[in-house]
């Protein structure tokens, strides 16, 4: 046990590394590579080889990142927000990333919030789905697991552990130092999110990795204008762009009425990303805003005159940001990035 446990732990202080011959630099019995393929790091090699996944068949599978996982790995640093999107796989990526830093880094507490009981369950299950399909030596030994709460796993070789909890719960994460922290759903959460959250982040130190979950107008990533036009701000159609019709709700006079609208049909995200901010940059509606980008709040409110109808849109981006403390990204006119 005492080998592996060293094993585990060498390993896990190389997490990151991209070595191009892992296979024949590590020699140890669990750990085979399941098809020859190339890992793009540490971490991609030990996920395909020890952690498995149910696929939409009820079949077992060996975790092997999609493109948006891989992007993901690729971007990631010690603070994330993500843009959720429906069937990408990015909560089971995170979990993944997380119960790998559980069993190779000691001392690590990893934990995981959703807005609800039946979608931590959910969660706690893929978590135990690992567990559970890993090599029958380490869970005997070197990863053998203690007596624990619900949803809640603990191995006491290392003393980590990993727990998935709700929102709903104002005890969650409480009395912890978490080395790792992802925050799912952010905006659903019940009583009162930034307070909630807020505390959680308190209990993460700077070199621990926090993942946020954020979105508005593409319904986190999952609505349908996000998922079939790369649309993910809400933008109307311009004469001669591509364009797809959807019904959606417009404010007139301050009350809601539904209507059927086009809508601005983008080949990626990153069009979209690139069109919004173009048309904040350069178009006259946005003056006002351009001259508050000083002051992130009333930069919002002037961008919301024009960007919706919606006479509560401000609020809601304001919420956002306040919620996921993002004033922590904004430069003041006299900083520089690293300053």
């Amino acid at each position: 046990m005492t080998e592996d446990l060293e094993a585990l732990v060498a390993l896990g202080k190389r997490l990151d590394w991209e070595p191009d011959d892992l296979c024949d630099r590590v020699q140890i019995g669990w750990l085979e590579q399941p098809d020859g393929k190339s890992h793009a790091t540490v971490r991609d090699f030990l996920g395909r080889a020890l952690l498995k996944i149910r696929d939409k068949q009820g079949s077992r599978l060996p975790l092997a990142p999609n493109r948006a996982q891989r992007e993901f790995s690729r971007r990631c640093g010690r603070r994330n927000i993500v843009l959720k999107a429906r069937q990408v796989g990015v909560t089971t990526w995170v979990a993944a990333r997380f119960f790998l830093h559980t069993i190779t880094r000691p001392g690590t507490v990893s934990v995981q919030v959703t807005h609800d009981m039946a979608s931590a369950e959910e969660l706690f299950r893929i978590v135990r789905r690992f567990l559970e399909n890993l090599p029958e030596r380490l869970r005997q030994g070197a990863l053998e697991t203690s007596r624990a709460n619900v949803r809640q796993i603990i191995f006491p070789h290392l003393d980590s552990k990993y727990r998935v909890e709700t929102a709903a719960d104002p005890n969650a994460g409480r009395g912890l130092t978490i080395r790792n922290l992802h925050c799912s759903e952010v905006a659903r959460w019940p009583r009162d999110p930034a307070e909630t959250l807020a505390s959680l982040r308190a209990a993460v130190p700077p070199d621990g990795e926090i993942v946020l979950e954020a979105a508005l107008e593409s319904a986190w990533g999952t609505s349908g204008l996000a998922r079939m036009a790369n649309n993910y701000f809400g933008i109307k159609a311009r004469p001669g762009g591509e364009a797809i019709e959807l019904p959606t709700i417009e404010y007139v006079n301050g009350a809601p009425v539904r209507v059927t609208a086009k809508f601005a049909q983008y080949a990626s995200i990153a069009e979209c990303f690139a069109d919004r901010d173009h048309m904040i940059t350069s178009l006259p509606a946005y003056q006002e805003a351009r001259a508050a980008a000083a002051d992130p709040e009333a930069f919002a409110r002037a961008l919301a005159r024009h960007w919706a109808t919606d006479p509560g849109y401000a609020e809601k981006v304001l919420t956002v940001y306040r919620v996921h403390g993002l004033d922590r990204l904004d430069l003041r006119p006299t900083e520089t990035p690293g300053s």
